[in-house]
């Protein structure tokens, strides 16, 4: 009786390990689609027609940036001297 106990019992787990088995290659194979999906968004062809709506950097050309006022006096002229090109 014991062994027909244990037996049931290493069923039971079987079947509980298998059906967590089921459930993480589900949840691995959708997160597996999600990530497909998502580069080909940023890397496919249309990439250029998207368009993020929160950036996480600001553009180089931000009109938020201020405008610094530069003296005349502050600057300086430079000059120098290069050699030409060699042709080939």
């Amino acid at each position: 009786m014991t062994t027909d106990t244990h037996l049931l019992s290493t069923k039971n787990e079987l079947t509980h390990t298998k059906l967590k088995l089921h459930h993480a290659i589900s949840e691995y194979e959708t997160l597996r689609q999600s990530f497909l999906q998502a580069q080909r968004q940023a890397f496919g062809k249309k990439s250029e027609r998207f368009v993020d709506d929160t950036p996480q950097q600001a553009t180089l050309f931000s009109p938020e940036t201020p405008a610094t006022d530069i003296d005349e006096n502050d600057l300086e002229p430079i000059t120098y001297t290069r050699c030409k090109k060699k042709s080939k």
